[in-house]
């Protein structure tokens, strides 16, 4: 009878550690956070005067949407000037395609204070940890932006 039992108990820790091993083998090979999020959504929302997420890690050529939440019109407009959105009304969205690597600050003109961060492929840490949204020349006016013909990838709907 006890050479059963030890039969019985050495099947059960194989299992056992099996099952841990298994559960340690898809914890190590889970992307790190870095990699999930170049993997992950393409989705700013503006909700509650905040672009959320703040920051977002985007591959190279990764097209971002930006949805107005709020009651309240928003652009999208980043610190260069080189892209932007109009005035964006409650659910309306507006799309931008990142084709190069580095970091786009950007804000709303409107609300100065509401920044974001959309860092693209893997640009030099100094990069990354420099000039934050926000820090560098102040944003364009709304008049400028306005005139620029900055209107390309508005939609409506939700």
């Amino acid at each position: 009878m006890g050479k059963y039992r030890l039969m019985g108990f050495v099947v059960l820790a194989a299992l056992v550690l099996g099952s841990l091993s298994m559960g340690l083998l898809a914890i190590a090979v889970q992307a790190p956070p870095a990699a999930q999020a170049l993997a992950g959504g393409t989705q700013v929302v503006i909700e509650r005067f905040t672009f959320a997420p703040a920051e977002l890690r985007v591959a190279v050529g990764t097209t971002v949407t930006w949805t107005n939440k709020d009651s309240v019109a928003h652009t999208v407009t980043s610190r260069e000037g080189a892209w932007g959105s109009r005035l964006l009304q409650q659910d309306e969205r507006y799309s931008y395609t990142f084709a190069k690597e580095g970091v786009y600050d950007y804000a709303c003109s409107p609300h100065p204070s509401m920044q974001g961060r959309i860092i693209v492929g893997n640009p030099p840490a100094s990069e990354v940890t420099g000039n934050k949204a926000g820090s560098g020349p102040h944003m364009q006016s709304m008049d400028a932006m306005m005139g620029g013909g900055m209107m390309h990838g508005i939609t409506m709907g939700k």
